[in-house]
């Protein structure tokens, strides 16, 4: 009968902690929700007019960093190719 009381207390307790997370759970879904939507409202759209000379500089260093770093490796590539036929041709006759 004991064992009957103490089992029942348990489960009322489980059922009460698990009750109150989801509460918490719901109540701070909602709140994170309007905090969204709040902050899409406030957002500014972007402008295209907006114009920032740091930024193109930048960006061209990156593409002409890019394009010498293409050119190397396709001169690495294409010798190494070279390299391979001569040694495979030389073998072969």
């Amino acid at each position: 009968m004991k064992r009957f009381i103490i089992d029942g207390i348990l489960i009322l307790l489980l059922v009460a902690i698990g009750s109150n997370l989801m509460d918490k759970e719901e109540i701070n879904l909602d709140e994170k929700l309007e905090e969204f939507e709040g902050q899409i409202n406030n957002k500014i759209p972007y402008d295209p007019y907006d114009y920032d000379p740091v930024y193109e500089h930048r960006q061209s260093k990156a593409v002409g960093l890019a394009v010498k770093s293409g050119e190397v490796i396709e001169g690495i590539v294409g010798t190494g190719v070279e390299v391979i036929a001569s040694i495979f041709n030389a073998f072969v006759e």
